[in-house]
């Protein structure tokens, strides 16, 4: 039976938009408790989000996790987003519930999340948990009492099964507590996969047939060519099961530009969550042939990536309630400022 935690249908022009899809980060002996493997921090990829983020490599050297913070705050203050939910990750495990750090590439506590939430009411928690972890139902009540809004996945590099029942007890506490499960679909190239077949929307049937709220990040799109393309199982899903949505998180990337407009073109904007997935980069240019190029120009020079990200899809037609939904779905135990 699910208790009265669960959030209302409300307005979406009375709510504040929200980007329910932001990455906390963090390194070693920051104070954070976060960790980043070494050869991730001197990775092309890295440097190329923190120069897009404004982050310089001293401030990576010597606090990363203060930088990155003030970074994302600043991008958010002069942004039509209101709220941010941002993310913890959790350590890797094998399904016996053994760490696995050996191949540990990222790592940000759900401690550190709720830190940053209370000095910052505009950040709303959403921690991560191993449901292998044999603490995993005690760290879920634990997130809960302190007010987690969702939890998220990231199935194929956390080495995570959803379709495991053991997870039902996990599943089952979640659906009570009104907390929606967030859990990575389609393709990943920012952390290292190590669990292919845990790709597919496929793999949330368990959690939605127990009657939590999923959302599918990405939407089972494709981020590279010759990827699996699960977006149109994805849309099928979407369509058979209420408790079933996604998100458009990293839809401003070149291969995911085109699903901006094609979930509208669908009719499947009513399952749909707005999220950046910041610190991705946005660049208007991937709409060429989408928007005029006087558009793409015009928003390239907006100097928050959350408010690029944000009027990228409102040009392309995303309806206002994409960026409030989340309200729906989260708990209401904190007041929120709504």
């Amino acid at each position: 039976m699910q208790d009265d935690s669960r959030s209302t249908v409300h307005d979406p022009r009375a709510l504040p938009p929200v980007d329910m899809h932001v990455h906390l980060c963090g390194a070693q002996g920051d104070g954070s408790g976060c960790f980043i493997h070494p050869s991730y921090l001197r990775s092309p990829l890295f440097k190329f989000m923190a120069w897009h983020l404004g982050v310089s490599a001293r401030n990576i050297r010597t606090n990363l996790a203060k930088a990155y913070l003030e970074a994302l705050l600043r991008h958010l203050r002069i942004s039509s987003i209101q709220k941010l939910v941002v993310f913890g990750h959790d350590r890797i495990y094998d399904k016996r519930g053994k760490r696995l750090d050996s191949i540990l590439q990222l790592y940000v506590p759900n401690e550190y999340v709720f830190r940053v939430c209370e000095r910052h009411p505009d950040l709303l928690p959403g921690v991560s948990i191993h449901p292998a972890r044999g603490d995993a139902l005690d760290e879920l009540e634990k997130c809960i009492q302190h007010g987690a809004v969702l939890v998220k996945w990231l199935p194929n590099s956390q080495n995570i099964d959803p379709l495991d029942r053991r997870y039902i007890q996990f599943y089952e506490k979640m659906r009570d507590a009104g907390l929606p499960l967030v859990a990575h679909t389609g393709g990943e190239h920012t952390v290292r996969i190590i669990n292919d077949a845990s790709t597919t929307p496929a793999c949330l049937q368990l959690a939605i047939e127990v009657g939590v709220n999923v959302i599918a990040a990405h939407s089972g799109t494709q981020s590279a060519p010759f990827e699996n393309d699960y977006f149109d199982l994805f849309c099928r899903m979407a369509e058979k099961h209420p408790n079933f949505f996604g998100d458009n998180s990293a839809f401003n990337i070149p291969w995911r530009a085109k699903y901006v407009k094609r979930v509208v073109e669908r009719g499947l904007a009513h399952k749909m969550l707005h999220g950046s997935d910041y610190p991705v980069p946005c660049y208007a240019w991937w709409q060429c042939g989408r928007l005029s190029f006087s558009e793409m120009a015009e928003i390239q020079k907006i100097p928050s990536i959350l408010e690029r990200d944000y009027q990228i899809k409102k040009r392309l037609g995303v309806p206002d309630d994409v960026f409030t939904r989340i309200w729906s779905l989260i708990p209401k135990r904190r007041a929120y400022g709504v």
